[in-house]
């Protein structure tokens, strides 16, 4: 019989202990091997979080997409028409060249439907949520350096997800247009990357050195700028971070002259320099507000109830709250108890953050990270009060904090399977996200979801006013309309709805009168020429036969608004408003009156190009190429002082004219020797 001792010494006994051995080991290997592949893991997982995005590619273009994708395509591409292209865009200061020339690149290389441009904001939201992987791990070692490398890699992975999955992104990844947003909040993160690594390297002593890390960092923020304005925050956000790191951070980022000097090139000192700008250019966009309806401290004491509705959105993730019209949000003056109480708890919010800096890291940030992000969108400047797209770098001070403290309880708890209570929130999001990418893959679905679940919104209501239309039903048009007029019964645009009802609908009357009272009192609305314009293609395309509404009525009105624009002494508002009048005049056969209309618009406007630009085309294609050397060249005079960018313009008439004198000089030998 075997004794215990000599079974001890068995050598088969030794490799059942170390197969068991292994065995124990192996879910140590198992998280070694995730370990050390997270970054794999990571981006394959973000990449699964596209899929609920997946149903709304198929949407169509919205809201101001067309209007910010039509002068970016270069169709010729001619030089001229690539610089026109990429900066011809006037929503921002910079014009936003940088995503201009996306969109051009997207035009000719990818496609020009709107799943051809959603499509690559999707990829561009997946780039981000890596990136914001990547700079959330890296906060988490200068909040909590306590933490092992794996644990801020993992939190920071779980941080990415649940950005990249929440339904408010949406309003961002399919908007087109949005893609603007999308590439600021990209050139933010890698400035913010590039910077906290270079303020950990040593410092040489020398002035060069410090000037070529900053140059680098604000490279990339130039690029952000050249997208979205809104990157001109990014020494506020490395503030917030200063502001929230331990005091061994803070050493470091100050511990040497060049060091503090690189820090205060990316802070400070560019914050004080926005100020003194800001300042001088106060009256500047004071002027914005003559084109809106409220005015600067309307603005100041209703945002912050938009920010706290934001911020309830985000953290309890409603879809039926979200929207891409928000314009349902009522308006607090300041002759209210209840606005001056959410104003000071908005002041109040970065003040409790700084308190708890050193006890709730995570907490802190997320608070200013919040605040700071809409300090540019969402305080003084002369924009629509609401839109979601304005979270989108804002979100990750929130989702920082929940996903921070989350990570931290799985982490503490000792319950058997806890880990996987993080499935629920990214269960959630990625549901809710899918619901609502779904309910935008259709313009009639969008529509539809968008007016119930924002009854009170003008815009929700007058785009369902599209759907009845197409669906015939009078009576719900005109109740819409009604609606919408009640809704905003100061603004121009819902009574001009009017004017295009009343082509389908027989005796619908129009209040030509109340409209003019509208342009008199608010002739800066930005809404009453592109109203105008719609409207005038309208009523030419149908050839309407409503005695409220044919073109010889129109055009009486269209004549007594020139007279308002004429009397305020609005050149370029005048200017356009006689090309109006023009193109009702061609409808009409009438040459010689289209002729004077343009002659005499570009009379009113001596700096505006639009009607030289329409009358050189119009003499061009009647035959009278003297008149149309005469315009051009007038044109040409009024671009060189206006902006060099359009000066493809001249060129293709120039062309065009030069292959007019050809053909007559060809017709005229011909001509010749027939005779």
């Amino acid at each position: 019989m075997f004794s215990f001792g000599r079974l001890l010494n068995n050598n088969i006994y030794r490799k059942v202990v170390v197969n068991m051995q292994n065995v124990e080991l192996s879910g140590d290997t198992y998280q070694r091997f995730f370990f050390s592949h997270i970054r794999l893991f990571g981006l394959i997982l973000l990449g699964l979080c596209t899929i609920p995005f997946y149903p709304g590619l198929n949407g169509t273009f919205l809201l101001d997409d067309i209007a910010n994708l039509a002068g970016s395509r270069a169709p010729t591409g001619t030089l001229g028409e690539i610089l026109h292209a990429i900066f011809w865009n006037d929503s921002g200061l910079l014009h936003r060249p940088i995503s201009n020339l996306t969109f051009l690149l997207n035009y000719h290389w990818i496609g020009s439907d709107a799943y051809d441009f959603k499509i690559v904001n999707l990829v561009l939201h997946w780039l981000n949520a890596c990136i914001l992987w990547f700079l959330a791990a890296r906060l988490l070692e200068i909040f909590y350096p306590e933490r092992t490398t794996h644990e801020r890699q993992t939190c920071g992975l779980l941080i990415a997800t649940l950005w990249m999955l929440h339904p408010i992104q949406i309003s961002t990844v399919l908007y087109v247009v949005q893609r603007m947003e999308e590439l600021s909040a990209l050139f933010i993160m890698l400035a913010m990357l590039i910077f906290l690594r270079l303020i950990k390297r040593p410092f040489l002593p020398k002035v060069r050195s410090v000037l070529s890390r900053s140059g680098a960092v604000w490279a990339v923020v130039l690029l952000g700028l050249f997208s979205k304005e809104n990157a001109v925050l990014f020494p506020c956000f490395v503030l917030v971070i200063f502001f929230v790191s331990d005091e061994s951070y803070r050493k470091l980022v100050l511990r040497n002259d060049c060091s503090g000097i690189f820090f205060a090139l990316c802070s400070w000192i560019p914050i004080i320099a926005g100020g003194v700008i800001a300042a001088f250019a106060f009256s500047w966009f004071m002027g914005g507000y003559a084109m809106r309806e409220f005015t600067l401290s309307d603005r100041l004491f209703t945002e912050p109830f938009i920010i706290f509705r934001y911020l309830g959105t985000i953290l309890i993730p409603n879809i039926k709250h979200m929207g891409l019209y928000l314009d349902d949000m009522p308006l607090h003056r300041a002759d209210t108890a209840l606005a001056w109480f959410v104003m000071l708890l908005f002041l109040a919010m970065p003040i409790v953050a700084l308190t708890l800096r050193k006890r709730a890291p995570a907490l802190s940030f997320g608070i200013l990270w919040y605040v700071t992000a809409h300090l540019l969108e969402s305080t003084a400047l002369p924009l629509e009060l609401a839109f979601e797209h304005r979270n989108y770098l804002a979100l990750f001070g929130p989702i920082f904090t929940v996903g921070y403290y989350l990570f931290k309880f799985l982490s503490l708890s000792k319950l058997k399977g806890v880990h996987f209570v993080v499935i629920i929130p990214i269960t959630i999001l990625a549901a809710s996200t899918l619901v609502r990418a779904h309910q935008w893959s259709g313009f009639a679905l969008f529509t539809e979801h968008e007016a119930d679940n924002h009854p009170l919104s003008p815009r929700a209501q007058n785009a369902a006013v599209t759907l009845d239309i197409a669906s015939g039903e009078v009576d719900k048009v005109e109740a819409r309309a009604k609606t919408v007029q009640t809704l905003k019964p100061d603004l121009f645009w819902p009574l001009s709805l009017d004017i295009n009802l009343a082509c389908g609908i027989p005796d619908h009357a129009v209040q030509w009168g109340k409209m003019l009272a509208q342009i008199e009192i608010r002739p800066n609305d930005l809404t009453i020429l592109g109203m105008l314009h719609y409207d005038t293609n309208a009523i030419l395309e149908s050839n309407c036969q409503n005695r409220n509404i044919d073109p010889v009525r129109f055009d009486a009105f269209l004549s007594d608004v020139a007279h308002i624009f004429e009397s305020k002494k609005m050149q370029d508002s005048l200017e356009r408003i006689i090309v109006l009048r023009s193109y009702i005049a061609r409808h009409q056969n009438r040459p010689d009156a289209v002729r004077q209309l343009l002659n005499d618009a570009a009379r009113a406007n001596p700096q505006g190009i639009v009607a030289l630009h329409d009358l050189s085309y119009f003499e061009l294609n009647t035959g009278r190429i003297d008149a149309a050397a005469t315009a051009i060249e007038d044109l040409s005079y009024r671009v060189r002082t206006w902006t060099p960018i359009n000066s493809y313009q001249v060129d293709e008439l120039r062309g065009f004219l030069d292959q007019a004198r050809s053909e007559k000089t060809v017709n005229e030998k011909k001509t010749h020797r027939d005779n």
